[in-house]
């Protein structure tokens, strides 16, 4: 996200939720779901199995 310039707030506006939703996965209140990994996945353009670990 660092390199990309993205910040919690980005996270969460690219994962559909709400505004806390990428502070919370940030910080580890909240897991990925799978539609998040599917999100990420192609927004990054790496492995699902990235997120998956």
């Amino acid at each position: 996200m660092k390199k990309q310039g993205l910040a919690a707030a980005d996270l969460s506006r690219l994962l559909g939720g709400s505004r806390n939703l990428g502070a919370m996965i940030l910080r580890g209140e909240r897991r990925l779901t799978l539609n998040h990994v599917r999100t990420l996945s192609r927004r990054f353009s790496v492995s699902a199995d990235l997120f998956l670990s």
